[in-house]
């Protein structure tokens, strides 16, 4: 019963210590360029939302999202005479996008602050084809996909410029720099003699971009 009471009590002052001014609920969306890739994986695309709690100067806010990303690469293939052929891959991601930002600047309405951010990705389906024939597909959903292309981690760095439209909505923009630390990429291991495999999945390493987006402070 002690116990019980010690937590009631440490659960009200942290309800006093935040109050609900405190919380709100962030929409974005955005693209990036993507560049560092064994193939040609040009932008990505997506929206994401996260709830987040600020404490002081600083903001902590954690996520669910969902992203696009169409590459192309080139492919050899011998049969009777070589031919090279152009995949394309279209790779659809649940994200799950943490973050922390620190105000470093404020002026009126304004306000700057450098953004800190780690994206679990989990690629769900991955569809490929050719671009000559985009009927000759091969989809690939959630336990189809390599093991080893499934789950991808990224960190971003940027600066965060927000505005308040309202007392309880703000608008922001966040050019950033990023870096994938783990890759949704599947290389298969060559063998000889040569046998039927999964073709090669590509990632990028590094991308940047901009993300835009709406917060409603409670």
């Amino acid at each position: 019963m002690k116990r019980f009471i010690l937590i009631l009590e440490i659960i009200l002052l942290s309800i006093q210590a935040f109050p609900q001014d405190k919380f709100g609920i962030f929409v974005r969306c955005g693209g990036q360029a993507d560049f560092g890739s064994l193939a040609n994986c040009g932008f990505s695309f997506g929206v994401a939302g996260s709830g987040v709690l600020h404490v002081g100067i600083v903001d902590i806010s954690l996520g669910l999202g969902y992203s696009y990303k169409l590459c192309s690469q080139e492919r050899s293939l011998v049969w009777y005479q070589e031919e090279t052929l152009n995949i394309r891959h279209r790779m659809n991601f649940l994200n799950v996008p943490f973050a922390v930002s620190v105000q470093c600047w404020r002026q009126g309405k304004f306000r700057l602050k450098i953004h800190n951010e780690l994206e679990y990705s989990r690629l769900f389906c991955h569809t490929a084809f050719l671009k000559e024939n985009r009927q000759a597909k091969t989809i690939e959903k959630w336990g189809d996909v390599p093991r080893e292309a499934a789950n991808g981690l990224s960190y971003r760095l940027g600066l965060t410029a927000t505005y308040d439209i309202s007392e309880h909505c703000i608008l922001s923009l966040t050019p950033f720099f990023g870096v994938k630390a783990i890759l949704n990429q599947y290389k298969p291991t060559p063998t000889h003699p040569p046998i039927e495999q999964r073709s090669s999945l590509p990632d990028h390493r590094f991308s940047s971009g901009v993300l835009v987006g709406m917060e409603y402070r409670f």
